[in-house]
């Protein structure tokens, strides 16, 4: 032990042993002593090196460990309460095991940034005064009338802000003379969630909706996880606010997952307007103190319910009784850079650990989902219905192979364009690309403009009159002449939400062109802006990408047009058909929700592709058996399990070589383990080899046997813990990777 350590060390005055987690990239936590005991999932500074960093108590040592270093003392403890209950310790602490992630960063990944810093917790809290019992209250009021009002206006039973009664009239000055009185006295307020005490009876529920909110409710208190696949428009959103209903009923808390920010804001109206008690955003766009605001009212034991994004699967809710994952396909679920690991999985694991249910919802179910409940690991709830009793909009495939380049919708498409407008409705064009068209090309010599950092070809983008690289953020000013022939005759090559934009913005003068993607909706309030638009039902056309496909209710909305679906229907990714279907069915499932029928449009090269055929005929759960069938013959996931080892370097061959070589231990191991059903592929180049400067490189290992893989992948990490990560070589495991190329 130091020195410090050994003198504080005595029977009088013992000390404690704590295992502190900091926010770096080790795998490991770190042992200091303290002279008083610490709550688990308290925050304190640590000296590490020569410098101090703040950390969180994970575990005590009930006997003074046998080390054969000094332990080192905690400086301070930052907050007289814990940060982070026992419950997301433990969940932190699987989640780093299962995806190989280092402890500390992964627990501060789930905390909001401010209260990754070393500010007390009580800088969060509001100013208040607390009645006291003060023996002689009657007398020193009297003839004091303003502080006899004042003092009225004070909760018996708990403190009141300065706000509400400076509000109320209340003068500070009044406040002071009854603080030196000794009638009140100042405190803190914790955040507290508030929440309207008027709320709209829910709709009435047909009996598939009945029966699925029976079966979660019934499973109260002890685990059990449920597939909730209910059509587009079949009333999922209603069945989370029944079941919500029932948990809160018995004091319980429930926590709503949504893969994206843009479902937040609009699904804690739909349940703010039908639910007595508060309901909580968490989310990254949130300013830092206000979310970790939030992140405090969280702690709370009361009822409520708190609808989030990813990283919200780890706040604390002592009372939590339900957890639900809305569009639980989505692969918005998985931080794929950083940190890596799949919010499903640990909702899933979270629900297991308390005893809770867990219900993922969604139109069409990841097939990893849909494998479990074929297997009957998890319950399956069907909702085959519109709730309205509107009809599934009809599809029509139109053959795009003889447009010109010049060309975006087919003559067919542009009438059924401007019939749905003469009619007063709606029209969606879905394309999953952003900008004004996927890069910038010389007729002369056919140069196309690539990014100077990374693999790829550069974005056009009108707007900013820029050429953008969607990877690493870079941004070109638009040449007017070829770089390389000196010519002046440069086009764009494909097109984007922008050139579709500027396209109907010609073609349909009369009426609005809105365009919902990451640019257009950058500023605060403009995603709520765009949607009260289409709100207000008049004949617009909406121009959109991913953002557009799920979540959102336009009644009058009645033509979905998709383009440029062709690449996921022969993509080199075996997930890619599984996801175009998902992204048709969502995204065609946004027109005829209401009383009006509905229509969608494909235009594609490809008519004749068995996987329009399934969309034709809305048959989901035909192509999942098929696929299915298709990836069990090869060893796919669900049936193989898979991991992802990825090393990048700023040197070209840095990361190759030392993959090389982890390639070759691996292989060797499994040599001498003849038995091991354990895939090891050969070392290649990632599907965009060079982002951002950084030379990207990958081993991908499969295995039908989950801890076989495992097993597997901590012999590769013993490997990699000894290939120290630097400013110039990175490494990281990725458990279940969505992108395999």
């Amino acid at each position: 032990m130091s020195e410090q350590t050994s003198l504080l060390l005595t029977s009088d005055n013992p000390l404690y042993f704590f295992e502190i987690a900091i926010n770096r990239p080790l795998f490991q936590s770190f042992t200091y002593a303290f002279k008083k005991d610490i709550p688990m999932g308290s925050r304190v500074i640590v000296t590490v090196g020569n410098s101090t960093e703040v950390g969180i108590v994970i575990e005590k040592h009930l006997i003074t460990p046998e080390v054969d270093f000094s332990i080192n003392p905690i400086d301070e403890v930052i907050d007289d309460t814990p940060t982070v209950n026992s419950e997301v310790i433990e969940i932190a602490k699987w989640t780093s095991q299962y995806f190989f992630q280092p402890i500390g960063e992964l627990l501060f990944t789930f905390l909001p940034n401010y209260l990754k810093q070393a500010k007390p917790l009580n800088s969060l809290y509001t100013e208040g005064y607390l009645r006291t019992n003060h023996p002689q209250t009657e007398s020193l009021l009297k003839n004091a009338k303003k502080q006899q009002e004042a003092f009225n206006l004070l909760n018996e039973n708990a403190p009141t802000s300065k706000s509400t009664l400076l509000a109320q009239g209340i003068k500070s000055n009044t406040l002071l003379e009854l603080c030196k009185k000794g009638l009140i006295e100042k405190t803190l307020i914790p955040p507290t969630p508030s929440y309207t005490s008027e709320s709209n009876a829910p709709l009435k529920l047909n009996q598939e909706q009945t029966n699925a909110v029976q079966a979660v409710v019934e499973h109260k208190d002890q685990f059990g996880c449920f597939l909730l696949e209910g059509i587009t428009g079949s009333g999922k959103t209603e069945v989370y606010l029944h079941i919500c209903k029932s948990f809160l009923s018995v004091g319980q808390q429930v926590l709503l997952l949504v893969p994206e920010i843009g479902l937040t804001s609009q699904l804690a109206e739909r349940l703010e307007s039908q639910l007595n008690t508060p309901v909580i955003t968490l989310h990254s766009n949130l300013a830092n103190k206000e979310r970790a605001s939030r992140w405090l009212q969280t702690q709370q034991s009361q009822p409520m319910v708190i609808i989030g994004t990813r990283s919200a699967v780890a706040c604390p809710l002592p009372n939590l009784g339900c957890i639900i994952l809305d569009e639980e396909h989505d692969s918005s679920f998985k931080q794929q850079e950083g940190i890596r690991y799949h919010s499903r999985s640990v909702a899933i694991k979270r629900a297991q650990l308390r005893g809770l249910p867990v219900v993922l919802g969604s139109a069409t179910p990841s097939l990893e989902t849909l494998t479990n409940t074929y297997q009957q690991r998890f319950q399956h709830l069907r909702l085959t219905k519109r709730a309205t009793g509107a009809r599934l909009p009809k599809t029509q495939i139109q053959d795009a192979s003889t447009l010109n380049p010049d060309q975006i919708f087919t003559a067919d498409t542009l009438s059924t364009i401007k019939a749905t407008l003469a009619s007063k409705q709606q029209v969606l064009v879905f394309i999953n690309r952003r900008g004004f068209a996927p890069t910038l090309q010389c007729n002369q010599c056919h140069w196309v403009a690539e990014c100077e950092q990374c693999d790829v070809a550069l974005t056009l983008h009108q707007s900013t009159n820029s050429m953008d690289c969607h990877h690493c953020e870079a941004k070109h000013p638009i040449p007017k002449r070829c770089p390389k022939c000196n010519s002046p005759y440069l086009s764009p090559l494909g097109y984007g939400t922008e050139r579709i934009e500027h396209e109907l913005i010609q073609t349909f003068p009369d009426f609005p062109i809105i365009r919902m993607d990451r640019d257009s909706t950058q500023n605060k309030g403009s995603l709520e802006k765009i949607r009260n638009q289409l709100l207000e039902d008049s004949p617009c056309i909406l121009v959109g990408t991913q953002m557009v496909a799920k979540g959102h209710n336009f009644p009058n909305l009645t033509l979905t047009v998709v383009l440029n679906c062709d690449n996921g229907l022969y993509s080199q990714d075996f997930r890619a058909k599984e996801t175009l279907l998902q992204n048709l069915i969502q995204v065609g499932g946004r027109s005829g929700r209401a009383d009006k029928p509905g229509q969608v449009i494909i235009q594609t090269s490809f008519v004749d592709h068995p996987l329009l055929k399934f969309f034709e005929q809305q048959d989901y759960q035909g192509f999942a058996k098929e696929e299915l069938t298709h990836r069990k013959n090869i060893g796919l996931p669900p049936y193989h399990h898979q991991a992802a080892i990825r090393m990048q370097s700023l040197m070209d061959n840095k990361a190759f070589t030392q993959l090389m070589s982890l390639e070759q231990a691996l292989k060797t191991y499994k040599t001498n383990h003849p038995g091991d059903n354990v895939e090891i592929s050969l070392t290649m180049p990632a599907a965009i080899e060079r982002k951002s400067n950084w030379y990207r490189y990958l081993i991908m290992l499969s295995s039908p046997d989950r801890k076989q893989l495992h097993h597997y992948l901590n012999v590769a990490h013993h490997f990699l813990i000894q290939t120290p990560r630097t400013r110039k070589l990175k490494w990281v495991i990725d458990v279940d990777p969505l992108d395999t190329w």
